[in-house]
């Protein structure tokens, strides 16, 4: 998931005046990204206006604004990760430094999730923005750990961010926080790292391009040792803060290659430079004229399609003196050509033919009913608005949908295709891959082949059709229909089918099919990736990591079904639960995948 820091709450210093020094992002300013498909904002607060007296009671006027700006963006169905912006001090001094204790830290986290615990709008507490040179390497880990128990006395369920030491930078990632791992009975923990592309990582940006150092891949690179870690100890990450200036257009290239490397490791993430007062800030998303910047555009461009350049080609030559400026946009109706290499090519309102020719390119058809081709390379293709017509030739491309007349066209054996769609859709011949991106309930249906269908955060129907499928519904209640073949049932998080947004498979074929759990932590006290233990039909008895089942009859009409259950913490009640229509019989652990 790709979102937006939200600035103005952290303005000003610890003190100030609201409306003067600092604000609250209002309505209006949620509503510019919503409005654009972006759903996830970080919102930067200080520490010092929410409790202006250490270890004393909150300030209810200040809880009151952010409670008032969680409202606006449970209005919209956004989701906000609350993040304590101050470098791991109060008033300037270090967490584990004279008053400013471990236990006042926490005092501080339980008052405020008492207060925010059930927000529909909560994403997540992120304890501490970029803590840094906090006096030895116990110190921050301990407070952290103080943080996270206080406020599982009062939210047992919500995520928690944890940065690290050492401004919680990415490249520097395991320097400074090698030994970073906080116990969480709700195995909750999201780590959070930070990343920029200059040459000191500090997102100052104070020299060119090319005095900077930076390549296409300066983010790629600096990610890795943050991947690498959450790897090696199997734990779940999240990037806070990126950013890029707009003062040369390769920079665009290093944001690009940056949120594909967190795609394709599925990363969420958000950029910083979002809010209504940043002005002239180069890292902003939108100018002080409120014209958006084009670090904006690769944002939406990887959202709902290829990176959007207005025009023709747009590769991103060796640094003249100073910036060209992009080409100027296609005349209407036009056939615009790319060249042999990666290229990004945009239409217009009107209806547009486009050719990527070789390479891997980004094209996008804007307005009108395009007709896009992405030729050899792994392209992407965005009709954008109006009925498009998609052909992506050989290579691994990926296809936006977003109107019921788009067509795609692929031929076989020409690389593993997708569709990322946000209507509902049934894949067209020779695509393997589907993917539901829009807010709200829609379904997706396979093909013949062996296809991998992922759903969104909403109660999805999706139907895997004919092959051997792979169908992950992602949040909400999902319906899941394998039709024929050898299919897997993916589950990832237990947060994804428990309570009232548990999963249903209409069709488990017992000998054929398979519930795949693989990529759930059974036990989150213990390191690593703990598979389950299957247990049968047999009660909980307080150990984490149990997986059984239960059957129920027929009644009043209903189908039957068998519940698949987990219990990941030990107390002995399911964390989530997996509905079996229509089967009345025993799971056994040949039927998972632990």
């Amino acid at each position: 998931m790709l979102g937006v820091n939200l600035s103005g709450a952290e303005f000003g210093g610890g003190g100030g005046r609201h409306g003067s020094d600092y604000i609250y992002p209002s309505l209006h300013d949620l509503s510019f990204y919503h409005d654009r498909g972006i759903d996830l904002i970080r919102l930067p607060f200080r520490w010092e206006r929410m409790q202006p007296q250490l270890g004393g009671p909150l300030d209810p006027t200040e809880v009151g604004r952010l409670k008032d700006f969680l409202a606006n963006a449970a209005q919209l169905n956004m989701k906000v990760i609350v993040d304590l912006h101050n470098y791991g001090r109060y008033e300037g001094v270090t967490i584990g430094s004279g008053s400013v204790t471990p236990e006042r830290f926490a005092d501080f986290w339980q008052k405020l999730a008492t207060e925010l615990r059930g927000s529909p709008a909560l994403a997540g507490y992120d304890l501490m923005n970029e803590p840094h040179n906090m006096g030895g390497a116990d110190r921050w880990p301990k407070a952290a750990q103080a943080a996270v128990d206080a406020i599982r006395r009062v939210d047992g369920t919500q995520d928690i961010h944890v940065e690290g030491d050492g401004w919680s930078g990415a490249h520097s990632w395991q320097k400074y926080n090698a030994n970073l791992r906080i116990s969480d009975p709700a195995n909750k923990i999201i780590y959070q790292a930070h990343q920029y592309f200059d040459k000191n990582s500090s997102g100052t940006y104070s020299g060119s391009y090319d005095n900077e150092g930076a390549t296409p891949m300066t983010g790629v690179d600096r990610l890795k040792p943050f991947l690498d870690w959450l790897q090696a100890t199997g734990s779940k990450g999240f990037i806070g803060e990126f950013a890029v200036p707009n003062n040369d257009p390769r920079w665009l290239t290093v944001l690009d290659n940056f949120i594909d490397a967190l795609a394709a490791n599925n990363i969420s993430s958000t950029y910083w430079g979002a809010g209504p007062w940043w002005g002239a800030y180069p890292m902003a998303l939108v100018g002080s004229g409120g014209q958006p910047n084009p670090q904006l555009d690769i944002l939406l461009g990887n959202l709902h399609g290829g990176p959007i350049v207005p025009g023709g080609n747009m590769m991103l030559p060796p640094a003249p003196s100073a910036p060209p400026p992009p080409p100027a946009p296609a005349p209407d109706g036009s056939e615009i050509k790319g060249a042999d290499k990666g290229d990004m090519l945009s239409g217009t309102d009107a209806a547009n033919i486009i050719h990527g020719l070789g390479g891997n390119d980004s094209l996008r058809g804007h307005g009108g009913d395009d007709r896009l081709f992405g030729g050899d390379g792994k392209d992407k293709l965005n009709g954008d608005r109006g009925a498009d017509r998609m052909e992506g030739g050989a290579g691994d491309d990926i296809y936006f949908i977003d109107n019921g007349g788009d067509l795609v066209i692929e031929v076989a054996n020409a690389g593993r295709d997708r569709v990322e769609t946000t209507i509902s859709y049934t894949l067209p011949e020779n695509i393997e891959e589907l993917r539901l991106r829009s807010a709200g309930s829609i379904s997706g249906t396979g093909n013949g082949l062996a296809n991998r269908i992922t759903g969104n955060g909403a109660a999805n129907a999706i139907d895997g059709d004919a092959g051997d499928d792979i169908l992950n519904g992602g949040g909400g209640a999902d319906r899941l229909t394998g039709g024929a073949g050898h299919d897997i049932f993916d589950f990832d998080d237990p947060a994804d089918s428990r309570g009232p947004g548990s999963d249903h498979i209409r069709d488990f074929t017992f000998d054929a099919d398979r519930i795949d759990l693989s990529g759930i932590d059974a036990d989150g006290k213990a390191g690593g990736n703990q598979p389950f233990r299957f247990i049968g039909s047999s009660a909980f008895t307080g150990h984490a990591g149990e997986l059984n089942f239960v059957t129920r009859g027929p009644s009043g009409g209903a189908l039957g079904q068998t519940m698949l259950q987990g219990d990941v913490n030990g107390d002995k009640i399911a964390d989530f639960a997996i509905h079996l229509d229509g089967i009345v019989q025993p799971l056994h652990a040949a039927d998972i995948i632990l």
